[in-house]
């Protein structure tokens, strides 16, 4: 059997995940065997946290999947190109969602990532029934080479989708907002806190910050959630391909499924635009 891979990215975890789910995808479907690249960077390491990328490439579990690549042993391997790949899964984003190869990828990292929903606390006993709404607010920071104008991931954007869910949503179902952004404390609690209810009408709404220095637990948090509302971004619109629950999706470069709410804002077209 032909076997390929493709260039390891270099930039953030989303974009990371998405494309070598992609690559595998079009591998397979294509009779090939996929081979995993070596990662040698992902951005936003913070912390400087010296075990970064082995942790971050056990999360995503294509590593137990798939063979890792070595260019000597594989010397005939076939290099995907983006284009090639990227090209063909957006012509049906549904058909790559539903696939036997995303199929097995799903279930791989959820199996494999199930504990460290009790260590970031996104499964906590006493809000087991509450329904999850998961909220990722993009902003810029200094790993981005793609300029975001703020005005387009504006707070009341995501406070207008909220609203209406908080709407559609049962009254007598407890809600919790799961607010993922690099925005500041004060914005937030400026923003969404007024939301909190003590549980008047049956309803109560609790919430959970993931400030996303880290990866886990926010990618957990909107890759696990109810509903999940998306920024113009690699890293929420992989936790979308992931999630088999509602997605609200903030149009940018990458196609929808055709079950997805899409956001009435203009489509957002970053600079630096890289498949």
């Amino acid at each position: 059997m032909q076997v390929a891979t493709i260039r390891a990215r270099t930039d953030g975890f989303g974009a990371h995940f998405q494309h070598y789910m992609w690559a595998a995808y079009y591998a397979e479907e294509h009779k090939m065997q996929f081979l995993m690249p070596e990662i040698i960077k992902i951005e936003h390491n913070y912390g400087d946290k010296e075990n970064w990328i082995q942790e971050l490439t056990d999360f995503m579990s294509l590593n137990k999947l798939f063979d890792i690549f070595n260019p000597t042993r594989h010397r005939y391997a076939t290099i995907l190109t983006q284009n090639c790949f990227c090209n063909f899964v957006e012509s049906d984003i549904d058909k790559f969602l539903e696939s036997n190869t995303m199929c097995k990828i799903r279930n791989k990292f959820f199996n494999d990532n199930d504990y460290l929903l009790d260590k970031y606390f996104i499964r906590k006993p006493d809000t087991k029934n509450a329904i999850n709404i998961a909220i990722h607010v993009r902003r810029n920071n200094n790993n981005d080479t793609r300029l975001v104008d703020p005005d387009t991931t504006r707070f009341d954007i995501f406070k207008t989708e909220i609203d209406k869910l908080l709407l559609e949503i049962p009254a007598d179902r407890n809600i919790r907002l799961h607010i993922i952004s690099q925005a500041s404390f004060a914005e937030i609690r400026e923003a969404f806190f007024c939301y909190l209810r003590p549980g008047e009408n049956g309803r109560k709404v609790t919430i959970a910050l993931h400030q996303n220095d880290e990866v886990q637990g926010p990618f957990l948090a909107m890759a696990t959630s109810d509903y999940l509302i998306t920024s113009p971004s690699s890293f929420s619109y992989t936790a979308a391909l992931l999630n088999k629950g509602t997605i609200i999706y903030y149009p940018f470069w990458h196609n929808p499924s055709k079950k997805w709410r899409v956001i009435n804002v203009p489509k957002q077209n970053l600079l630096g635009y890289n498949c």
